[in-house]
């Protein structure tokens, strides 16, 4: 009987002890523990941040690719025009 008043005893009181335990871990945290929650919020901040960038420089890219093949379809046209026109002028060059 002494045996199982005993397991009972050390069951309880490893029990006891377990929460303590996990008890002090909810107190406030020390200043390792602060810093190490600062410094991944910064993380994330500086992943949102980043996406954020790279999403308008890709819009950005995207609206300069759009105007550069605009004003290349406007040159490309104005050359066609003048060396058709050029081209007129030596034909009626080459008649006279």
């Amino acid at each position: 009987m002494k045996h199982g008043t005993m397991r009972k005893f050390g069951l309880v009181l490893l029990i006891a002890m377990l929460g303590a335990g996990l008890a002090a871990c909810e107190e406030e945290q020390g200043p390792v523990e602060e810093a190490g929650e600062n410094v991944d919020e910064a993380m994330d901040e500086a992943g949102e941040n980043a996406g954020e960038a790279m999403g308008e420089a890709e819009e950005n890219v995207g609206e300069a690719m759009g105007e550069a093949e605009e004003n290349a379809g406007e040159a490309m046209g104005e050359a066609e025009e003048n060396a058709d026109e050029a081209m007129g002028e030596a034909d009626e060059n080459a008649e006279e």
